[in-house]
């Protein structure tokens, strides 16, 4: 006898049926069936045998090929209904995992230990990491810092409890490093095994003799330079030095409000500590963000680590807005971490020769003869609507509304070209390049930089001038 359905019966089944859920459950099997052919195809050449490989489904993301002897995992993430499936060999993300978590572009030695665990080695340096399958794909479980050197060099420990600024000073300085060169001095820090330094790009671009000090002393001779980033301002140095890596944070941007460290070497002052908190995080240029701190920081100390209260590395000193008490900012880890897969090693001098010496915005000077050809009633005149210009600046860059310090900045230095140039032809000439230089940045963080550094070292001369003039009037015998 047939089987026969109420209408009501019948419309709960048909929603059931036609469920979206349940219409993903009626095609997976079909989907996973053509793309488990089109991987089968691709295994058998990674393999590079003749033999029929299978294939057994894990999930949407995953799938398991065994044949010739070895059975490999597979992963896409775009798999899927009428889409392609792109499949990449864990081989393949294990490799671009290593290159990250090792710092090494060359030969990489990876050696299973069980059924989720793989040794990795190269450069040096050697790591266990686990394979981790979830709905998600295929990843594995690793940490930058927990790459343990080959050799007698360790790590510095990572704390899971709140470490205090004495206690993160205490544990890092080894690790800190001071780096000179012909034309001036910065910090920096150790993340790898054989002595791997790395720092701020502007402190050793365009130089061919970099010095490496550890804070005993000792001069660790550079081999080579392994990599740099122009846009995120980092360069990765290898040296024949020894000490502790410090740790690197994993998790996001901290948050606004957060405890942090900073440690460098400013104006020489070795080994140098400050606190303070993260202020924001802000667009510096195209696609790269900076953290404002308010650590304070000076000129020697770009390069230098930024901590969090669990002493590991958030991010890297790298410039500060002069003028602007407690305006610093710090060039976030994760950019070293994206260096790191991108390595290029070369010698010093080719480095020298493809990098072009970028001034250190914490560390611009006035040219010593911009003022030397103005009339002392020009001087005054000068100082005054540059003062009057800074202190109109002042409220709006605490409010971080830079676009508007960079048009003050800017109307400022056009009325003293105009009224001033005639009389001052070398400051005219250094306040118009520094426009330009201005007008050719893209965020306005970055022109407020620009122009805020030279109203605010102009200030500084002057006022140091007219002190001097003062000075030597006070000193001049009065005519009897």
């Amino acid at each position: 006898m047939p089987l026969l359905l109420s209408q009501q019966k019948f419309l709960r089944f048909a929603r059931r049926v036609l469920h979206p859920s349940s219409l993903l459950c009626w095609l997976l099997p079909l989907t996973l069936s053509a793309c488990g052919a089109s991987l089968q195809a691709q295994a058998a050449k990674d393999f590079g045998c003749t033999e029929r490989v299978s294939t057994q489904t894990i999930n949407s993301h995953v799938q398991l090929v065994k044949g010739c002897g070895r059975e490999v995992y597979y992963h896409s993430t775009q798999c899927g209904f009428l889409s392609s499936c792109p499949w990449r060999s864990e081989l393949t993300l294990l490799g671009d995992t290593a290159r990250q978590l090792l710092m090494c572009n060359g030969l990489l030695r990876m050696k299973p230990q069980s059924d989720s665990l793989v040794e990795v080695s190269g450069c040096g340096r050697k790591q266990v990491v686990r394979r981790v399958i979830t709905t998600r794909g295929l990843s594995f479980d690793t940490d930058l810092n927990d790459a343990q050197p080959e050799g007698p060099q360790a790590r510095v420990a990572r704390s899971n409890a709140v470490l205090n600024p004495q206690q993160i000073f205490a544990r890092s300085l080894a690790s800190i490093v001071r780096i000179s060169t012909p034309s001036g001095q910065g910090s920096g820090f150790v993340v790898g095994a054989s002595g791997l330094v790395v720092t701020s790009l502007h402190v050793v671009a365009g130089e061919s003799e970099v010095k490496v000090e550890s804070m005993r002393g000792d001069e660790w001779p550079v081999v080579r330079i392994e990599g740099y980033n122009r846009d995120a301002d980092l360069v990765v140095i290898r040296t024949h030095g020894e000490a502790p890596a410090l740790p690197i944070s994993q998790g996001p941007y901290p948050p606004q409000g957060s405890n942090i460290v900073a440690i460098g070497h400013p104006l020489g002052l070795q080994a140098t500590l400050s606190n303070g908190l993260i202020s924001g995080v802000r667009s510096w240029k195209d696609e790269v963000d900076v953290l404002q701190i308010s650590a304070p920081i000076s000129p020697g100390s770009s390069g230098g680590p930024i901590f969090n209260d669990r002493g590991e590395v958030i991010g890297l000193a790298t410039f500060i807005l002069k003028g602007g008490e407690g305006l610093g900012f710090a060039i976030p880890i994760r950019y070293l971490q994206a260096l790191a897969t991108h390595l290029n090693p070369m010698p010093l001098k080719q480095f020298a020769a493809e990098t072009v010496r970028e001034a250190d915005p914490d560390e611009v000077q006035l040219p010593p003869t911009v003022l030397d050809k103005c009339p002392a009633e020009e001087l005054a005149s000068v100082l005054k609507k540059v003062e009057g210009a800074l202190s109109a600046a002042d409220p709006l860059r605490d409010d971080r509304n830079y676009q508007a310090v960079y048009y003050v900045l800017q109307g400022a230095i056009e009325e003293i070209t105009q009224k001033h140039s005639t009389k001052c032809t070398e400051l005219g000439t250094f306040l118009a390049r520094k426009k330009k230089q201005a007008d050719d940045l893209d965020s306005h963080l970055e022109k407020a930089l620009v122009l805020g550094v030279a109203m605010e070292s102009l200030q500084s001369d002057l006022r140091r001038r007219t002190h001097e003039k003062e000075a030597d009037g006070k000193d001049k015998p009065k005519a009897p």
